[in-house]
């Protein structure tokens, strides 16, 4: 086929890309779409990270919440009187636990008899009481008249006006009026293998409240404010009967961390007790005091 000399300059008129310009259109366009990548994993590298952060907050507000609701009102519902004895209201305190006694879900009711279990058996007993709503099969109770107490364990309610059933007979006579309370044995502690914050009812089996937990702090002060224990550093605390009776003020400090380590982020420290970290953990903090209301007099 025979080209005119006219076509042939045509097509070598025709205007297009060289190889150096399209290595480098190719090369623009791959910076471009690195960039790109780049910047939309630092917006997912970034919403990862904020979304650990707000559930370690949210973590650390549900460990405040439980431990502010639940502290406050230690000794509530425990009797004063002194006979048989005294009873300890925080009956174990660390840096790392505290252990002690309330009403925390505020059930009670007084006698609507007179109780004397010499002159009641076989029906020793039975409690009259004007209401039994919330008390539940297995609670421990207290019984007291403002001078002696006794305590029990209930094996049945009937209601919710009638009986509790204890499980053995009260050691002493009561009359109309006498007050009983449902008091729980609660301990707070750190589960250090799993990071969680647990709490344990009478002989249940330990709760977790909130996780990655790292660090947790109790310090107690007496009625001046003055811190009860100070060791430097601040472990191995353990108050005595008499420290704790002075308790009026605990100070928390729980500080959480994130699942995940972040790559290329580093953190180092040391904790009050002594214990250092380093590694790529996001943490934070959570402090607050509550004032023991019930262990003023």
């Amino acid at each position: 086929m025979q080209y005119s000399n006219r076509n042939l300059k045509n097509w070598k008129n025709k205007k297009g890309f060289t190889l150096v310009e399209l290595l480098i259109a190719v090369l623009i366009s791959g910076i471009v779409i690195i960039e790109i990548y780049n910047f939309f994993n630092y917006q997912q590298r970034n919403y990862a990270l904020q979304d650990q952060l707000v559930e370690v907050q949210q973590n650390l507000r549900v460990g405040m919440d439980a431990l502010s609701r639940d502290l406050r009102p230690i000794g509530y519902g425990v009797p004063s009187a002194t006979s048989p004895s005294a009873i300890e209201k925080i009956t174990a305190a660390t840096e790392k636990s505290i252990t002690f006694l309330a009403n925390l879900s505020d059930v009670h009711t007084e006698l609507t008899n007179d109780y004397d279990p010499a002159a009641l058996s076989p029906n020793d007993s039975i409690l009259y009481v004007n209401s039994s709503n919330g008390f539940a099969n297995g609670n421990i109770i207290y019984v007291t008249d403002g001078t002696k107490w006794d305590q029990a364990t209930i094996t049945s309610v009937s209601g919710p006006l009638g009986t509790l059933t204890i499980s053995a007979p009260l050691a002493n006579p009561y009359s109309v009026g006498s007050t009983v309370h449902v008091v729980s044995t609660v301990t707070y502690t750190i589960d250090t293998t799993d990071k969680e914050l647990t709490r344990k009812i009478d002989s249940g089996s330990a709760q977790p409240v909130c996780n990655n937990l790292d660090y947790l702090q109790f310090k107690y002060y007496d009625t001046n404010n003055n811190i009860i224990a100070n060791p430097s550093p601040y472990k191995n605390v353990s108050l005595d009967d008499i420290q704790r009776i002075s308790v009026r003020k605990i100070s928390m400090l729980l500080i959480g961390k994130t699942s995940r380590q972040e790559k290329g982020h580093s953190e180092s420290g040391t904790y009050e007790d002594g214990t250092s970290y380093s590694d790529g953990y996001h943490r934070t903090r959570a402090e607050s005091d509550v004032m023991l209301r019930n262990l003023a007099f």
